[in-house]
Formats: structure tokens, sequence, C-alpha cells
């Protein structure tokens, strides 16, 4: 048996051509049509949940939003007088270590 779509040599129990997909007999047609109406009414639906989904997401986004922005601001500025706290202890002691050096050469 031959696809009626491409040509492509199929068996005879085949009920889809291997090549393009095509249904082999009548009666798939006619199941195919109705599985895409019942996929596409999924897809449908799946899609509206994901919108209701994303909506509940973004109000919970945006009641966080005035929390975390203090949060992170308060994380950066402590983080930054950490940095410089350390900074200034590694130049206060290279100054110790100079002045020492500086007495001990007078």
């Amino acid at each position: 048996m031959f696809c009626h779509q491409c040509g492509e040599k199929v068996s005879d129990q085949a009920r889809f051509c291997p090549q393009c997909g095509v249904p082999l007999r009548e009666g798939e047609q006619e199941t195919d049509h109705h599985l895409d109406s019942v996929v596409s009414a999924a897809d449908e639906e799946s899609n509206s949940l994901s919108k209701s989904e994303q909506a509940a997401k973004y109000s919970k986004v945006r009641r966080l939003l005035p929390i975390a922005i203090p949060v992170a601001s308060l994380i950066i500025v402590a983080s930054s007088i950490a940095g410089f706290y350390g900074y200034e202890q590694k130049v206060n002691a290279q100054v110790v270590a100079l002045q020492k050096r500086r007495r001990s050469l007078l």
C-alpha cells in the first residue's frame, strides 16, 4: 500500500504514514479531527488556568515587593559597610606595620 499524500510505501496494517503522518484510512481522519478538537479545547483550558496562575503569582510578587526592596537595600548597605570596615582594618594594619618599621630604623 502507498500513502495517498506523499507516495511513501507503507504496510497494510499502518494507520498513519510514517513519512508525513497523514491518516491512511477514512475513519482515522474523522478520529484525528475529533482528537484535534479535544486537544485544542484542553489547550485553551490549560491556557486559561495558566493565566489565572500567572495572575496569582503577579499579585503575590506585588505584595512582596514593598518588603523585598527595603530588605535588599539594607543588605547592600550592610555589605558595603562591612567591606569598608574590612578594608579600613587592612589599611590600619599596614600603617601600624610601617610605623613600627620606621621606629625601628630610627
